[in-house]
């Protein structure tokens, strides 16, 4: 179980936050975080919501995404930008994008869409770098994440539930970054739910991450999340991550 120190759903956090470089080649892109201090809104699409320090824009995706209505997002290898205090008092970079909630209610409920996670990505810390979670309150009320996509210690993995120190399925990082993916992710929500991640690479059609993560995901409400929140330390390197054509139904 991963507890989100980042404002995962109230997005009420104080900001510390120092000038950043905005990317430079993303001509097309309409800019809706700059990176030099912390947004809150929704996005045009999908009635998601976003909470970002780091720099987020829609548009101007490489054309070999293949993502029609795409994003773009990034956090800086500099750990004095893209920052603000986590309700904790530590300081970590961000760009979080919810989707709506909906009931725990024991439906399934299917999310598709495209990732790509740019290879300037080389290397990735043993701290938590997520990309996708599914969150939902604990019996505190606060927001956690059960089953979720990483990148840590080099790897790419998807963890669940308790054991947040080892994936339940990995590959090595540059067997995943760089690649356009297209992700399943389906889930029966409540007590005697599951969780069912797929994560394929568009131009072989060769799965790069399978999971079923048997077990209760969620309680009260749930919502996906898609994103990075990560500590601000001194092995920082550059994030990138273009992500859209999102869909999500029961089914």
């Amino acid at each position: 179980m991963r507890f989100l120190a980042a404002a995962a759903s109230i997005f009420l956090i104080s900001v510390s936050a120092a000038p950043a470089e905005l990317p430079t080649l993303h001509k097309r892109a309409a800019v809706i975080a700059d990176g030099n201090s912390v947004h809150d809104g929704n996005l045009p699409d999908w009635n998601f919501k976003y909470h970002a320090a780091g720099y987020l824009a829609k548009g101007g995706c490489p054309a070999n995404s293949n993502i029609t209505t795409c994003y773009i997002y990034s956090l800086s290898s500099d750990p004095a930008k893209n920052t603000e205090q986590d309700p904790y008092g530590v300081t970590i970079q961000d760009v979080i994008l919810n989707a709506p909630s909906h009931p725990a209610d024991g439906r399934i409920r299917r999310y598709t869409f495209k990732m790509t996670l740019d290879p300037s990505l080389t290397y990735t810390s043993s701290n938590s770098c997520p990309l996708v979670e599914i969150v939902s309150p604990d019996e505190n009320g606060n927001p956690t994440s059960a089953v979720y996509l990483d990148i840590r210690d080099n790897q790419a993995g998807i963890f669940a539930f308790t054991d947040t120190s080892t994936p339940s399925a990995s590959i090595p990082l540059n067997q995943f970054t760089g690649k356009h993916t297209h992700q399943t992710w389906t889930l029966k929500s409540g007590p005697g739910g599951w969780a069912d991640v797929k994560v394929v690479d568009e131009a072989t059609g060769a799965t790069l991450l399978r999971y079923n993560a048997t077990g209760q995901n969620s309680q009260g409400t749930y919502y996906m999340r898609v994103g990075t929140d990560r500590a601000a330390d001194n092995n920082l390197k550059p994030l990138k991550v273009y992500w859209g054509d999102w869909l999500g139904k029961y089914i």
